[in-house]
């Protein structure tokens, strides 16, 4: 995965504070020479009481850097000195192994880039791929206290604090949507 080579354009590691990554990645886009590339996913996090009266729901979706820490570059280093590199991204150094920049292969610069365009890693879509729910469809509702009960999926709320799944049954000849929350078991009907 890493290999140490001297010269050329290549993809390097720079070691930067963990949290800063995506800020380091913002400036290093106007510095001559340099390609940053920093693999971000985006998490749901919980937001104050306050701000959460203001925008009107208690968690939001933030994106993160996937490997903290660390960003990607692609540069020449024998153009583009070190130290400039390092003190323009406010990053700590170049990742170094038996005295030379380590190098990644562009393939697992592609794979990491395929991997956050498909949103592999987002935990919005990690949780939704996790319920393998589809709205619309059919469900036998196996526990909770409306186990034994049959209802079409409406819809799936990960904005509230607990995730809700609001579920239509026939109960007493009328259908009545429901709230349940999301350790309650479905099956397919």
């Amino acid at each position: 995965m890493l290999r140490a080579l001297r010269f050329g354009s290549h993809w390097h590691v720079l070691v930067t504070s963990v949290g800063r990554e995506i800020e380091a990645e913002r400036k290093l886009l106007g510095f001559d020479g340099v390609e940053p590339y920093c693999p971000k996913h985006t998490v749901w996090q919980r937001v104050h009481a306050k701000e959460a009266r203001r925008i009107g729901c208690s968690r939001k979706m933030v994106q993160h850097a996937l490997l903290p820490g660390y960003i990607f570059v692609r540069t020449d280093l024998g153009l583009v000195s070190v130290r400039d590199l390092v003190t323009h991204a406010d990053a700590r150094h170049v990742l170094i192994v038996d005295g030379r920049a380590c190098i990644v292969r562009p393939q697992l610069i592609q794979s990491l880039q395929a991997a956050e365009r498909s949103g592999l890693w987002d935990q919005a879509e990690g949780e939704i791929n996790k319920l393998q729910l589809r709205l619309g469809q059919s469900y036998l509702i196996q526990s909770g206290p409306m186990r034994g009960f049959i209802g079409v999926l409406r819809s799936i709320d990960f904005n509230s604090l607990k995730p809700t799944m609001t579920v239509e049954v026939e109960l007493l000849k009328r259908n009545v949507e429901v709230v349940l929350d999301q350790k309650t078991e479905l099956m397919n009907s």
